[in-house]
């Protein structure tokens, strides 16, 4: 039984070549499938430039922090997680567990950003069938870890995916790549 959120760390044995080495924040999980948003991939698009386009009327601080690629679905749809534990989530946001929230509407966002809350915007989720997710748990392709703050919010992008690993207590050295070590 997969408990959400949960983040997903993607093994080497996974078969989705887009989605090797990604950390993914898994939302929804049912028997309909699942949902869940890549957190460790910028995109060419800054934050704010990127939530406007997508819909949401804001213009985060002066940060240059560049909106993630949630995932090849829907790119269309924009979505803010952000950091609960100095501030508390506004109504229209979904609270993922004590210390992180979501949100896809905009007067949300925008009490979010006003309130200097830290914060990323996500364009796009990845997602499953029916069973889907199951066989690729099955296979190896993913490692479960608990979802941490910290991760999202205090670690650099490109640094998330070995910083859920070291939560596990695995190195990221001590994943490889089955095929290599065959060879």
């Amino acid at each position: 039984m997969i408990e959400i959120p949960t983040l997903l760390i993607a093994t080497p044995s996974l078969s989705r070549p887009r989605l090797a080495r990604a950390l993914v924040l898994l939302t929804v999980h049912d028997k309909t499938g699942s949902l869940g948003f890549v957190v460790n991939r910028e995109s060419d698009v800054a934050m704010r430039e990127g939530l406007r386009e997508l819909g949401v009327p804001l213009t985060p601080s002066e940060s240059e922090e560049r909106l993630l690629v949630g995932g090849p679905s829907r790119r269309e749809t924009g979505w803010l997680l952000f950091d609960t534990r100095e501030q508390p989530a506004p109504e229209n946001s979904i609270a993922l567990n004590e210390n992180i929230a979501l949100t896809a509407c905009p007067d949300a966002a925008m009490d979010i950003v006003d309130g200097g809350a830290a914060c990323l915007g996500i364009s796009g989720y990845v997602g499953w069938g029916p069973g889907e997710l199951e066989q690729e748990l099955a296979s190896g392709g993913w490692l479960l870890a608990e979802l941490h703050a910290d991760v999202l919010f205090d670690t650099p992008t490109r640094e998330r995916w070995a910083e859920a690993l070291m939560h596990l207590g695995v190195p990221p050295g001590v994943l490889c790549d089955a095929d290599i070590v065959s060879a």
